[in-house]
């Protein structure tokens, strides 16, 4: 689908915005955000003029617009003799399916005709799109209280012709349930791209898991794990902030898919995404750092690697992270760089037991590393947390993979990962054969045990995740 614009909205009842009488809600039209209709004849992508009828949903979740004349008429196939296309009908009704899922979980209603809560209709148009197959567009935005809320309108694909999916009710309840979402989260506050593709994405798959669409666009963050999972969206065909739709089906799988919502109703007093996760996430025990740490580790069992019992269900649905190999038979120094909320791979394998310790950069700020203790992610030992004492893995535990997660939001991390061979303890050390330097700075630490100092900035996490002890899922 055409999934360019990315805010949406949601029609919201006095009662589910905790309104008294006596609080109001101010309505800025802004010119420059407010979008055409097609019915406008202004709209370059509308109906030009045409007839046109609207049908109401059964359930009052959407008012669906359709043309009656010309390119944007949706097919005319009329079974059921009731005057109104099936194509029409059957947007209306999976509109409602998605709509009453909604609300039987307590989120917020799209706002439509105004800024206001009400119980009106959120306008769809029919149209037959040059390019993509849906999109939410922004009419009007203000201040809801401390939050800026925006009201608007959807566009669905007339015909969906040529199919790119495998049938037209399966592409309208993927591209109503994504599209839809953008409503829902237009009611609560303007989003930054990642978050709002993200969940939107997320919630395809939390309202109907048999689709496949969701494991698709969740591709691009595994082929670009590297890259800042909040990064500003570059240019209007980037898919990466699709992909961050993972981090939210994590969040869902760790702490329960009430945690999304959640982190929009505290985004709906005027937090902004990163204060919301991090507000809600202090709420269960945990920090938005140490949850990106723990992603990071879930995200080696994926494709291949997927393992019964750890990680994601069916695992094997996602694509595989990308890793650099290092060879456990040569003494090796490692230097990393990360962005923040991204993360760097290695896996490690060779013929011989080998230590690894994690030293600090004397040319970035010191690494903080984080103890992980992912219970449902490792039954025992999987997941050995590498700081500054050496840590010795067997020959027949590799491969390893090192995972090295900078959580913080804002500052680059850095650590030295060091590998030596046999079981170092107080023993002296093999000579350094190999560096590995990653360094976007040229700097490259090179010696084994060297001091270093520095104030604290960055949460820096080596995991080690064991995996020859467990059978891969078939």
């Amino acid at each position: 689908m055409s999934r360019l614009l990315f805010v949406g909205s949601m029609v919201l009842t006095m009662v589910v915005f905790g309104l008294s009488c006596g609080e109001s809600l101010e309505e800025e039209l802004r010119q420059s955000e407010s979008e055409l209709r097609p019915t406008d004849p202004e709209d370059p992508a509308g109906y030009e003029g045409a007839e046109t009828d609207s049908l109401v949903s059964p359930e009052g979740h959407v008012r669906v617009f359709f043309a009656t004349e010309g390119s944007h008429r949706p097919p005319q196939r009329d079974s059921n003799s009731s005057g109104v296309p099936d194509y029409v009908e059957m947007v209306a009704e999976i509109a409602d399916e998605v709509g009453e899922f909604l609300e039987d979980q307590g989120w917020r209603r799209p706002l439509s005709d105004s800024l206001f809560p009400s119980s009106e209709p959120l306008d769809l148009f029919l149209v037959d799109f040059s390019a993509g197959d849906g999109n939410y567009r922004v009419e009007a935005c203000g201040a809801f209280g401390a939050a800026e809320v925006c009201r608007g309108h959807l566009r669905i694909d007339n015909n969906f012709e040529p199919l790119y999916y495998p049938s037209v009710e399966y592409a309208l309840r993927v591209v109503i349930s994504h599209e839809f979402f953008h409503a829902v989260q237009a009611a609560y506050q303007r989003l930054p791209p990642w978050w709002s593709e993200g969940t939107a994405t997320w919630f395809q798959e939390h309202f109907w898991a048999e689709q496949s669409d969701f494991e698709r666009l969740t591709g691009p963050y595994f082929d670009d794990h590297e890259r800042s999972l909040h990064d500003r969206q570059r240019g209007a065909f980037d898919s990466f902030a699709y992909g961050a739709s993972i981090f939210a089906y994590f969040l869902e799988q760790q702490f329960g898919a009430q945690v999304i919502q959640e982190i929009f109703e505290a985004m709906g007093e005027g937090l902004d995404t990163i204060e919301g996760l991090e507000t809600v996430l202090a709420e269960e025990g945990t920090s938005l750092s140490e949850t990106f740490e723990l992603f990071a580790a879930w995200n080696v069992f994926t494709g291949s690697r997927a393992v019964e019992g750890q990680g994601y269900p069916e695992a094997e649905r996602f694509d595989e992270i990308r890793a650099i190999d290092i060879d456990a038979d040569r003494g090796v120094d490692w230097n990393v760089a990360v962005d923040p909320l991204a993360v760097k791979y290695a896996r490690i394998d060779g013929g011989r037991d080998v230590s690894l310790r994690a030293e600090e950069r004397d040319d970035f700020a010191p690494a903080s590393l984080q103890v992980v203790s992912p219970g449902e992610f490792a039954e025992s030992g999987a997941v050995v947390v590498v700081g500054e004492e050496w840590v010795l893995f067997r020959a027949e535990e590799l491969p390893i993979y090192v995972v090295v997660a900078n959580g913080d939001v804002d500052e680059e991390g850095a650590v030295q990962v060091q590998l030596r061979g046999g079981d170092v303890g107080g023993e002296a050390e093999e000579e350094l054969i190999e560096e590995v330097d990653e360094d976007r700075s040229g700097g490259c630490a090179t010696v084994p045990g060297s001091g270093k100092s520095g104030s604290s900035g960055w949460y820096v996490l080596a995991f080690l995740i064991v995996l020859g002890r467990r059978e891969a899922r078939s």
